[in-house]
């Protein structure tokens, strides 16, 4: 299953909206997040606008050469998430700055910014506490703010005895590969929705959870982070 398509991401078109981001994003007050190309990240505000540039200063340690070039700029405007492809240079008088000539693109927003997980990030839910002798890890088919969808194998042999069904109660451990943990979630199934692509003898299901307990800010990281890849491949980077 693929990430989510370009359609996600609407350029901003009206230039009275284009001078009133950048107004925002001068002041001082927003703070942006740019990602390298090695995927290293640091966060910054903007000073002022000068010819198409917006200089900017960290908000934490000083910049270092490596982080300089190429980057992906994110930043948040009241309920919106914005995205920009942007190169991160150092001025002729020391000081640093972001090129805004390329479009500012919003991201459209479905129900709690929800993305789809391509199989090569290696997303699992690990699970101890379902219908099942011992724990199993399932990968993670997408994320939101709220909640998610994990794929189940199950037998078609034994149709009275799934895994999963509506109303389960979910606590598991959000893994990146086999051996970082990234939090832990509880929350109840909402979704089994069951195919059998490989023929009789074996069952498919796509099982939503809702979540109830878990870090949110460091889901929504999770999922911008994702949004902030999908956005990096489109075009020239």
């Amino acid at each position: 299953m693929g990430e989510r398509k370009k359609a996600d991401f609407v350029p901003v078109s009206h230039q009275s909206e284009i001078e009133e981001i950048r107004t925002a994003i001068s002041s001082g007050e927003v703070e942006l997040t740019c990602t390298s190309a090695d995927r290293s990240r640091l966060s910054v505000r903007g000073v002022r606008v000068s010819n198409n540039k917006l200089v900017v200063k960290p908000t934490g340690p000083a910049f270092s050469e490596s982080q300089l070039g190429k980057v992906v700029v994110t930043f948040s405007l009241k309920s919106d998430q914005f995205f920009l492809k942007s190169n991160l240079e150092r001025r002729h008088d020391g000081q640093f700055s972001l090129d805004l000539s390329d479009s500012i693109f919003r991201l459209q927003r479905r129900k709690d910014f929800r993305v789809e997980v391509h199989s090569s990030r290696d997303l699992r839910l690990y699970m101890d506490r379902i219908r099942s002798p011992k724990p199993i890890v399932f990968p993670v088919l997408d994320l939101s703010r709220a909640g998610l969808a994990i794929l189940v194998k199950e037998s078609a042999d034994f149709p009275d005895h799934p895994l999963f069904g509506k109303g389960d109660e979910v606590q598991a451990l959000l893994m990146r590969g086999s051996d970082e943990v990234l939090f832990r979630i509880k929350g109840e199934v909402r979704l089994v929705k069951r195919t059998r692509p490989g023929g009789r003898n074996e069952t498919h299901a796509r099982v939503g959870i809702m979540l109830s307990q878990y870090p949110e800010k460091q889901m929504m990281a999770l999922v911008m982070e994702i949004y902030r890849d999908t956005f990096s491949r489109y075009g020239s980077f």
